[in-house]
């Protein structure tokens, strides 16, 4: 009875199955993101001898579902960070090399020479093509990192490297 009640359905309402379907690879992807631990709360601006860089993967930066994005600070590996989560980064002033790089993908790079005393923001974003996928990393104005790291999660103490 009831394969032939799927049978006779399936093919008299093939788009309900397709969104059966759909619903179900969504509610599977969802459920692998890792739980970040709280929202955003900016922090004091740095002191002198030191700079703030949040590293961020916000909700419009592309790659939902696909793996984290790993990012290293001149060759070592600082934070994880899973979709839709922030990590406020605080260093020495001076020439630093960010590497973002992910499971599948080719890594991106980018170099921030930070003052003491400043704030900045770092966005990694995973750009997924039919035949290739990329992280990338874009050194953002203070106003647009803000108005994204807000809706951000602080990323889970288990992504952060010690």
């Amino acid at each position: 009875m009831y394969k032939e009640f799927l049978a006779v359905w399936s093919k008299t309402n093939p788009g309900a199955l397709f969104a059966l379907g759909a619903l179900c690879a969504v509610l599977s992807v969802a459920s692998c993101t890792t739980a970040p631990s709280e929202t955003f709360t900016p922090a004091e601006s740095p002191a002198p001898g030191k700079a703030l860089v949040y590293l961020y993967r916000s909700f419009l930066a592309g790659g939902v579902g696909i793996n984290d994005v790993t990012l290293f600070v001149n060759g070592k590996p600082v934070v994880s960070l899973p979709y839709n989560t922030y990590y406020p980064y605080l260093t020495n002033p001076g020439e630093i090399q960010f590497t973002g790089r992910f499971q599948r993908g080719a890594p991106a790079s980018l170099t921030l020479s930070a003052k003491g005393g400043q704030t900045y923001f770092i966005r990694a974003k995973i750009r997924v093509g039919p035949f290739q996928e990329e992280a990338t990393l874009a050194l953002v104005e203070q106003s647009t990192g803000e108005e994204e790291v807000r809706v951000c999660e602080k990323v889970g103490e288990k992504n952060v490297v010690h």
